[in-house]
C-alpha cells in the first residue's frame, strides 16, 4: 500500500517537474510555455496566474489588420465634345445690276410742201420724208412715249377752214406713220391753222413752206452699261 502511494507521488512529482520545465507563470500574468505562447485549458481558454497580461494567442484578440485601401475608381472619362461644325461660308455679295442710264431723245421733223393747196393728201415727197423719219425713230432705240403731230396751213381760205384743214393734215401723217410701224396710240394730233407761219404767205414759196406738219417724238432709251 505504501509502495503504490510512493509510485503515485513520484508520478505526480514527475509531471510537476515536467510542467515546471515546460511552462512558466508569473504572478498576475498568463501562463506561457517554453515558446512564449499562452497555455490553454481543455476549454480553449488561456490560463493565467492571477491577473495576467496578454500574450501571443491569449487575451483580447488582436485587432484585424486594416483592410488595404481600395483605390477609388477612376472617374469616367468626360464625354467627347460635340464636333464643331464650321459655319457655311457666307455667299459673296452679289453686286447689284447696274442701273440703266436713261437717255431722253427728242426728234423733230418739219416738212414744207407736203400738201397741195387745200388738200390733206400726202405728197410723194411727204411720204419719203416720213418714211425716213420713222426709220430714224426705230434706229434710235427709243420706245416713243409720245408722238405729237401738228398740222399747219397757208393763209388762203378762212381761218375756220384752215383750222380744220390743219387737223386733217395731222391725221393723214399719223395714219401713215402708224402704217410704218410706229405706235398709233402714242400719237397726239392737233392743228394750228394759219396762225403759225414759218414764211411769208405773200409768195408762192412761202405759202408752200407753210403747208406743213411738225412732228415731235419723246421717249426714253434705256442703256445698261456694264
Amino acid at each position: 500500500m505504501s509502495t503504490k502511494k510512493l509510485i503515485v507521488m513520484s508520478s505526480t512529482l514527475l509531471v510537476s517537474a515536467m510542467m515546471m520545465s515546460t511552462v512558466s507563470a508569473h504572478d498576475g500574468k498568463y501562463v506561457t510555455d517554453s515558446s512564449g505562447k499562452g497555455v490553454k485549458d481543455s476549454y480553449g481558454k488561456c490560463v493565467k496566474a492571477v491577473l495576467g497580461n496578454m500574450v501571443d494567442g491569449c487575451g483580447a484578440p488582436k485587432p484585424e489588420p486594416a483592410p488595404e485601401p481600395v483605390a477609388a475608381p477612376a472617374p469616367a472619362p468626360a464625354p467627347a465634345p460635340a464636333p464643331v461644325v464650321a459655319p457655311a461660308p457666307k455667299p459673296k455679295p452679289v453686286a447689284p445690276a447696274p442701273k440703266p442710264k436713261v437717255h431722253v431723245l427728242n426728234l423733230n421733223e418739219t416738212g414744207g410742201s407736203n400738201f397741195a393747196t387745200g388738200s390733206a393728201k400726202l405728197s410723194t415727197k411727204a411720204r419719203q420724208q416720213l418714211a425716213g423719219f420713222a426709220n430714224r425713230v426705230k434706229a434710235s432705240g427709243v420706245s416713243p412715249s409720245s408722238i405729237t403731230i401738228i398740222g399747219h396751213t397757208d393763209s388762203r381760205g378762212s381761218a375756220a377752214y384752215n383750222q380744220k384743214l390743219s387737223v386733217r393734215r395731222a391725221q393723214s401723217v399719223a395714219n401713215y406713220l402708224a402704217s410704218l410701224g410706229l405706235n398709233r396710240r402714242t400719237m397726239h394730233i392737233g392743228g394750228r391753222g394759219e396762225s403759225q407761219p414759218v414764211a411769208s404767205n405773200k409768195t408762192k414759196a412761202g405759202r408752200a413752206a407753210n403747208r406743213r406738219v411738225t412732228i415731235t417724238v419723246k421717249g426714253q432709251r434705256r442703256v445698261i452699261r456694264r
